[in-house]
């Protein structure tokens, strides 16, 4: 009951203050929370607070400098990103608010009830899943050839990533990866008619997930959702032996094409190779 009362709640307020429902606020509201997010694993990083690193092939020791310039490039990419959304959406709609629409989804069509909190649940999951396959084609294309020099390279220079990472990529695959977490939701939207809230909130979502997975510490995804879902530990194999693991958000697409490898199996062949 109580958190049927609190998506309800959270429904109403997006509902009743247009203003929330507008891209560009949108835009400015995730990326606040990758600050904020990354700001909390800087106490991690800086050993304010003490938490253990995942093992990895190759350990980076992240000084000031280093610090620094990933932090001047999350600055630089959220500035082109929220530029760019602000821009497209006036050239598209004529408004840079895109008529405060919920992805395109008209305030006309949005409906008073809101879900029940395991109504929310499972049609976030589906969208995640329908997100994810959407990202697992995208990942797989920045590995080939052009795509990967020119700008996923800049992505995979971080081998053992932290937190500020998530935001650490050429520009064009961070504009490539936000069409697909509009583009999709709607779609799904548009053929299940899931509620409008799941569109709303997927990229806040999406966008706690994408810190926590490069976060380097154990986030306890996997564990907590029974393997359904993937977290640091699945990333971090991946920017440590790239020919694996291009899901984003689930363990699905990687199982059922053979580009899965478990966190574990890595960490057993590190073990093997430091008694070598």
């Amino acid at each position: 009951m109580i958190l049927d009362d609190s998506i309800a709640h959270i429904w109403y307020i997006i509902r009743d203050y247009p203003i929330l429902s507008s891209v560009v606020v949108h835009v400015f509201l995730t990326t606040l929370e990758t600050f904020f997010l990354q700001l909390f694993f800087m106490l991690f990083d800086f050993e304010f607070w003490k938490l253990k690193r995942l093992a990895v092939y190759e350990r980076i020791y992240q000084d000031k400098v280093t610090y620094m310039e990933s932090i001047m490039l999350v600055l630089k990419n959220s500035a082109l990103l929220w530029l760019g959304v602000a821009v497209l959406t006036f050239a598209v709609t004529g408004d840079i608010h895109g008529h405060y629409a919920i992805q395109g989804i008209t305030r006309d069509r949005l409906p008073i009830e809101a879900p029940t909190f395991l109504s929310f649940v499972i049609q976030s999951a589906i969208t995640i899943v329908a997100v994810d396959f959407g990202l697992y084609w995208m990942h797989r294309a920045f590995h080939v050839g052009f795509l990967y020099r020119k700008f996923h390279s800049v992505h995979h220079a971080y081998h053992d990533t932290i937190a500020l990472h998530s935001m650490c990529a050429h520009i064009v695959e961070i504009y490539s990866a936000l069409f697909l977490l509009f583009l999709i939701p709607r779609a799904v939207y548009e053929c299940t008619s899931i509620h409008p809230l799941v569109v709303y909130m997927t990229p806040f979502i999406m966008t706690l997930h994408g810190v926590l997975e490069h976060c380097g510490y154990d986030d306890m995804i996997d564990t907590l959702t029974f393997g359904l879902f993937s977290g640091s530990k699945m990333h971090m194999v991946h920017h440590q032996i790239s020919r694996k693991n291009f899901g984003f958000y689930t363990y699905l697409w990687d199982t059922l094409f053979g580009t899965k490898l478990t966190y574990e199996n890595m960490e057993t062949d590190i073990l093997k190779r430091k008694e070598q």
